[in-house]
């Protein structure tokens, strides 16, 4: 509720940028911390993605014209990401352990704070 508040009055691809910021943030706290402090870290990552995919889906389909419903469903279909980036993060985990392979989820978040300044803004042709 919070996030879509704060929507209202700030650009979505801003929030999107800052969320992931604390996340990526939260992310590395957990890596380089233990115990209480950790567990604490990645809890609190759940309140930073809950405004993320309503706002990539959103800023994803803006200005598509004629072309929102395929763009829509190509969004929904790379959904399949979320099945792949566990797996990856499971075996880097078992190689390195579990705290070092949550640098994969650091990096996809990383790659959504550039989507949410940069990579979310419509070309003109």
């Amino acid at each position: 509720f919070i996030g879509a508040a704060v929507m209202q009055k700030i650009d979505a691809g801003k929030v999107l940028a800052f969320n992931a910021t604390a996340a990526a943030i939260l992310v590395t706290c957990a890596i380089l911390g233990s115990g209480t402090f950790a567990m604490w870290a990645i809890l609190l990552v759940g309140l930073c993605n809950s405004i993320m995919f309503p706002t990539i889906f959103s800023l994803g389909i803006a200005q598509l014209g004629d072309s929102t419903s395929q763009g829509s469903g190509a969004l929904c279909l790379a959904i399949v990401g979320g099945a792949i980036v566990p797996l990856l993060q499971g075996f880097l985990a078992d190689s390195v352990g579990v705290q070092l392979a949550f640098a994969i989820p650091v990096v996809c978040y990383l790659f959504i704070i550039y989507y949410g300044l940069r990579g979310s803004v419509p070309r003109t042709a």
